[in-house]
């Protein structure tokens, strides 16, 4: 229970936060890379306010369901990182590939049709901010976090229903 998030099944931030640091430190290793999806809920405040909060829970059970049906490899890791916030944490994956699985669910939550009338699509969509990085001495797990938060505002900021990909600074 202690890695599980009560209202939708998947991993917690507690969880996300821990297997973040044993990503890094495994990708830091080899040499490898990690990327990160930072997935928002567009307008969630609006679709609380119009259909409630029971409808509001059972859209975020909704959709953590199928960002977790969506993962393609066991190494991938779906949690809520709070509120109407979910992060897809990505071991071994690069910018481009990153982008294309944010693409993919993207696409998934849009073809559920879920109601939103207070959204521009008349339906649930989500903006999304993708970072990857390569872990090195003078580099932190908190970065990663950053660059994909950014690039989460950058999204919302650009109308939402999209997807930004952020540029690390060296």
């Amino acid at each position: 229970l202690s890695s599980t998030d009560g209202l939708t099944g998947i991993a917690n931030r507690r969880f996300f936060d821990e297997s973040l640091q044993r990503e890094w430190r495994r990708a830091r290793r080899n040499s490898g890379s990690v990327a990160l999806l930072i997935c928002d809920v567009d307008h969630f405040k609006a679709y609380n306010d119009q259909y409630g909060h029971v409808a509001g829970d059972e859209c975020l059970r909704l959709l953590a369901h199928t960002l977790a049906q969506s993962g393609r490899r066991s190494g991938d890791l779906v949690a809520r990182y709070g509120g109407e916030e979910f992060v897809i944490l990505l071991p071994h994956v690069e910018h481009q590939s990153a982008y294309d699985i944010a693409q993919h669910i993207q696409r998934l939550i849009f073809a559920l049709a879920q109601p939103h009338a207070q959204n521009a699509t008349g339906l649930v969509t989500v903006s999304m901010g993708v970072a990857c990085l390569r872990p090195s001495a003078h580099r932190q797990p908190s970065e990663l976090v950053k660059l994909a938060d950014a690039a989460l505002y950058t999204a919302k900021s650009s109308g939402r229903n999209c997807i930004r990909i952020a540029e690390p600074r060296h």
